[in-house]
Parts: structure tokens; sequence; C-alpha cells
């Protein structure tokens, strides 16, 4: 097998796998979490290892699309006075919330 060969069949599985994430997706549940996010005055992101990586990038690009966001851990977070948290548990597989006041 080739190298060109190798590579064409890893970005088969890729993309076979992109598209089984993509087909699983809960529509309604991706809506009310934008419209969540939308509606935030003040975010605040979590999250360790990989996910921690993921999730500071994701902090980031809100933060270019004008949202205060913050890293939890970060010596600059604000205080927790009303907001919503989102954490994804691996075990559940799905997005959880919970309101801190």
């Amino acid at each position: 097998m080739t190298c060109k060969d190798e590579y064409q069949d890893l970005f088969k599985t890729v993309m076979k796998e992109h598209l089984a994430v993509f087909e699983a997706q809960d529509m309604a549940e991706l809506e009310q979490f934008m419209d969540l996010i939308i509606q935030a005055d003040r975010i605040f992101c979590m999250g360790v290892g990989r996910e921690g990586i993921s999730t500071r990038g994701f902090a980031m690009r809100l933060m270019h699309l004008g949202k205060e966001v913050h890293w939890i851990w970060d010596d600059t977070t604000r205080e927790c006075i009303k907001a919503i948290f989102y954490r994804h548990e691996w075990i559940r597989e799905n997005w959880t919330y919970s309101v801190c006041n």
C-alpha cells in the first residue's frame, strides 16, 4: 500500500466518523444550547485535558463573537453571580447545565 493509499483510507475513516457524529446530533438540543449562549451576559467555561484544550478554544471563539467569557481556574476569572455552566459527561453522552446564583 502506498502512502497515498494509506492517506486516502485514513481520510475516509475520519469522514465516516465525523458523519456519524453529525447525524447523531439532536438539533433541538443544539438550538437550545445556541439560544442560551446568545442570551447569556457572561459565560464561564471549564475543562481538563483534551476537553480543556478544546473548551479554551471554544471560549476564545465566543470572546471573538463579543461575549464576556471567562475560563474557570484563570486568575482573572470574575465572580459567579448568575451564570450557566455546561459540562459534557462522557458517561451519559449528553450536555447538562446548572445555574449558579
